[in-house]
């Protein structure tokens, strides 16, 4: 039974390539391999690159390499000119600048007198004797305050003397609120000074 099967198959498949190709017989042809879009495109930009940076380096060329800067030579020292007219200049030497010196330029070493220092705080001599009261200048015109020595006291010491001066203690170089200084406290009185002018407050009244 399978051999008369086989018989018909033939038979059938005879018949049909003698009518038009079977489609068992047809080849079907492998399809042509073609490159995609994008690598059409990303050659494009590859191509275009390499011509820009061709046409780049064509128009800056490698600058050239650059020397390292070189020390700068050391000024030639100026020297003054010289004319050969005049000849070279000749210095006095040491031993020749002391005879140039006139006689007069001799500083005289001799030692000068010694003078003796006043002695400090050295009061001043006051001619009291001689001083005018305080009546004498009031009747000369010479405006005083009222002063009233309540109290005289003198010491060889000029530490320990005071007065009592309008019931104000005072000492030697002291001043009254009216501007009276005591200058010197002495066994007749006080001289005082007002304004530059001296006068004797004695102590008798």
């Amino acid at each position: 039974m399978s051999f008369i099967l086989d018989a018909l198959k033939k038979a059938e498949t005879e018949r049909s390539r003698q009518s038009g190709p079977v489609l068992m017989d047809v080849r079907v042809a492998a399809p042509r391999r073609r490159l995609p879009t994008w690598a059409w495109v990303l050659g494009a930009v590859l191509v275009a690159n390499l011509a820009l940076l061709a046409w780049m380096l064509l128009k800056n060329p490698t600058p050239a390499t650059l020397s390292p800067p070189t020390a700068a030579a050391p000024a030639p020292a100026i020297q003054p000119a010289v004319s050969p007219a005049a000849g070279p200049i000749q210095l006095p030497t040491p031993s020749q600048a002391p005879a140039e010196l006139p006689a007069t330029s001799t500083i005289s070493t001799a030692p000068l007198p010694a003078v003796a220092p006043a002695p400090p705080n050295s009061p001043v001599q006051l001619d009291v004797d001689n001083l005018p009261t305080a009546q004498d200048l009031l009747a000369t015109g010479v405006t005083l305050p009222v002063l009233q020595l309540n109290l005289h006291v003198y010491d060889p010491a000029p530490a320990n003397r005071y007065v009592l001066l309008n019931s104000v203690r005072l000492r030697e170089g002291d001043m009254t609120a009216d501007g009276i200084k005591v200058e010197r406290i002495t066994p007749r009185g006080v001289v005082l000074d007002s304004r530059g002018s001296r006068f004797l407050l004695s102590a008798g009244g």
